[in-house]
């Protein structure tokens, strides 16, 4: 299970950055069922174009997804591939794995991006399909539409996430198959602690991560309805940022050690009266008659 500590830590410093990007950096104003908006964040003030904006955001939460298949891909390893005897050369092929997919994951993201038109063909597909936007909110300086009208895009940017979604599958089954329904060479306890690990990790990948593809199925329902509601758009978006505290919920809940530690800060004021009291206490000498001497005058 240390072997976990560093894939748990990466997750974790991954999706502080991501949250910080969507609710301060970035903070996207969306318009679907049009792939398009303006940002307001932090990065709008500094001067930062709207598309680098959004590829970097974007990546972010690309990199949370990679941070997920590396925690469950590091159970894998340990699991299934340790009982079955890891070879030597294992690790560099874990690392040319991990690089593989961090490369495609870059290559898609650049092929979306040099696909997309130029921002006043933005605009004007926008305003075709919403035409009830005010034009001062089109004529943003800000304004930036991903998709202007290719199909490509919706397509090449599903395949993405269906080969990610793929690789978490499949470490989290094969997995799950050895723990639970596999005869283990290990002893009970040790199994029974690693079954209990395993299932933390999958409640804390899943509390955050329905809180996020929930958001994401409604602009889905939004984008096949083809219906435009700023304020769904709004709640939506908010929800999406709401991802951070989901998470720290849900690490609180399935890991004891967290858990023991949040509940000790909340109780710090007992703690510290229970600790001056034990500092205060006076001890007595207590004295038997056998420690009595008799002085005769």
């Amino acid at each position: 299970m240390k072997s976990a500590k560093f894939s748990i830590l990466q997750l974790h410093i991954a999706c502080t950055i991501m949250d910080l990007t969507i609710t301060s950096l970035w903070s996207f104003y969306p318009w679907i069922p049009c792939a398009a908006g303006f940002p307001v964040g932090l990065m709008t003030s500094a001067g930062i174009s709207s598309v680098v904006q959004t590829f970097l955001s974007l990546d972010v939460m690309l990199v949370v997804a990679l941070s997920y298949i590396s925690l469950f891909e590091n159970r894998y390893d340990a699991l299934v591939i340790g009982r079955m005897g890891r070879s030597k050369q294992r690790n560099l092929y874990r690392g040319i794995y991990f690089i593989l997919n961090f490369i495609y994951v870059q290559c898609t993201m650049a092929f979306i991006y040099s696909k997309m038109r130029d921002q006043e063909a933005g605009r004007q597909h926008t305003f075709e399909r919403i035409p009830c936007i005010p034009t001062t909110m089109i004529n943003h300086p800000n304004f930036v539409s991903l998709n202007a009208g290719f199909a490509i895009i919706p397509m090449v940017t599903g395949i993405m996430v269906l080969l990610l979604t793929f690789q978490a599958l499949y470490f989290i089954i094969f997995t799950t198959y050895h723990l639970f329904f596999h005869v283990n060479r290990v002893s009970k306890n040790t199994q029974r602690m690693q079954r209990k690990f395993f299932i933390a990790m999958i409640l804390q990948a899943a509390i955050p991560g329905v809180s996020f593809a929930a958001p994401l199925y409604g602009y889905y329902i939004l984008f096949k309805l083809n219906y435009f509601n700023q304020t769904y758009n709004n709640l939506l978006m908010i929800a999406i940022g709401c991802n951070g505290l989901f998470t720290t919920i849900g690490m609180i809940l399935v890991h004891h050690p967290y858990r023991n530690a949040v509940w000790d800060m909340i109780r710090m004021r007992k703690l510290d009266e229970l600790k001056s009291a034990v500092g205060t206490l006076n001890l007595r000498p207590i004295v038997t008659d056998k420690n009595l001497v008799v002085v005769s005058g």
